[in-house]
């Protein structure tokens, strides 16, 4: 599955990766295991205000004790299917059927309170922050302009950092696109569209992999410096 992130104007930034964990694990807010539907991955990709921040930290603290508990059980209960099945000595089928059954118990009652989270947490979200999310889950692709604006002239602007912290959550590998000649069909303050011939040239994907969103800075100049050389070459 493709996650894309894509920019316009004097850049693009395509990102590309697997799915966001849909199984099992501990998770991130001490053990509760909600990264199988909102993990926080997702939910740093959706851009919470503060209020929503506070209630998805009150929804896994109320969970945490009993999907700890759970969690622990299905850990135990799985084990002792693999105890079973792999140790010494003769091993039948009633023999299995009765750990596996304690182990597929155990699993769903895990997995019931994980979304019974997971429904609280998704009762907080807008409708377009559900969207997004629904989107990020199919692999959809992201327009994003990181410059912001357009530049009145052939420089490029600052670049924002929303789309690079995405990137950093999402695991993903980073694909700049450098673009020449587009500012020219619309100059700005006209609404007068002119034809004009557009040069895009893809970069190599950039690694977002080992960095930090304390250090998403550095990501940005790697990114802003393979950009720049691209608009070097000139159109294509």
């Amino acid at each position: 599955m493709t996650k894309t992130i894509l920019g316009a104007g004097a850049l693009a930034l395509a990102l590309t990766g697997g799915a966001f964990a849909f199984g099992r694990g501990g998770g991130g807010h001490g053990g509760c295991g909600h990264d199988m539907l909102f993990g926080g991955r997702m939910l740093h990709t959706l851009d919470l205000s503060a209020d929503q921040r506070q209630k998805v930290d009150d929804i896994f603290t109320a969970h945490r004790p009993k999907l700890q508990q759970l969690s622990a059980t299905d850990k135990t209960a799985s084990q002792a299917v693999a105890d079973e099945l792999f140790g010494t000595g003769d091993v039948t089928a009633k023999d299995l059927d009765t750990v596996f059954q304690r182990a597929v118990t155990a699993h769903n009652d895990l997995m019931h309170e994980r979304l019974a989270a997971a429904l609280e947490v998704r009762n907080i979200l807008t409708a377009d922050q559900l969207q997004k999310a629904a989107s990020i889950r199919a692999g959809n692709s992201f327009l994003i302009f990181p410059e912001g604006t357009r530049s009145r002239t052939a420089d490029l602007l600052p670049f924002k950092k929303g789309g690079f912290i995405m990137a950093i959550h999402a695991g993903a590998p980073i694909v700049p696109v450098a673009v020449q000649g587009g500012r020219d069909s619309m100059r700005k303050g006209s609404w007068i569209i002119r034809p004009v011939t557009v040069s895009i040239r893809i970069g190599a994907p950039i690694e977002s992999a080992g960095y930090s969103v304390g250090r998403r800075d550095e990501l940005i100049a790697a990114v802003r410096a393979r950009i720049e050389a691209l608009l070097a070459e000139g159109p294509v």
